[in-house]
């Protein structure tokens, strides 16, 4: 993984297959897979991310719940990242109403929602956590330009 936040040395992250290795080390031929991260940068990276996010809280907290859910959000996160919308995916699973309680803490702006009727109707739910308007449920394909136009709403608002 890189980052253009830290100079020349962009890499903060990284890791692959290393089959053959422990062979190579003398060992038995088996299959291997490894990582590294370089702690100094991921604290910093860390720190400038907090000091953004604290400040503004994040637009978009994903409420996942369960495996299935979070099979789906996930992906669906990184597409709203890559619109340049700032998501949190919720660690450490709980029930809705603890998800969504830490989600209010860290003041975002919206939270979407995949549960189990999300899944089967396979729509997701958007629910605002600061303006108190209704919330709304959508088909996943939707999320990027749903998200946009709201950026785009309170932009013009100011």
């Amino acid at each position: 993984w890189t980052t253009g936040s830290l100079g020349a040395q962009n890499a903060f992250c990284g890791g692959g297959r290393y089959d053959g290795l422990v062979e190579q080390l003398g060992g038995l031929k088996v299959p291997a897979a490894g990582f590294a991260c370089g702690m100094e940068r991921l604290v910093e990276l860390c720190n400038q991310q907090r000091s953004t996010t604290d400040i503004l809280g994040a637009e978009v907290w994903m409420v996942m719940l369960g495996i299935t859910a979070e099979a789906i959000g996930y992906p669906l996160a990184e597409n709203l990242r890559e619109a340049g919308i700032q998501v949190v995916c919720n660690c450490g699973g709980g029930s809705i109403g603890k998800q969504l309680r830490r989600a209010d803490q860290k003041r975002a702006l919206f939270a979407v929602i995949i549960g189990d009727d999300e899944l089967e109707n396979r729509r997701v739910t958007v629910k605002p956590l600061q303006s108190g308007e209704q919330q709304t449920s959508m088909t996943e394909d939707c999320l990027v330009d749903f998200f946009l136009a709201q950026r785009n709403r309170e932009q013009s608002a100011f």
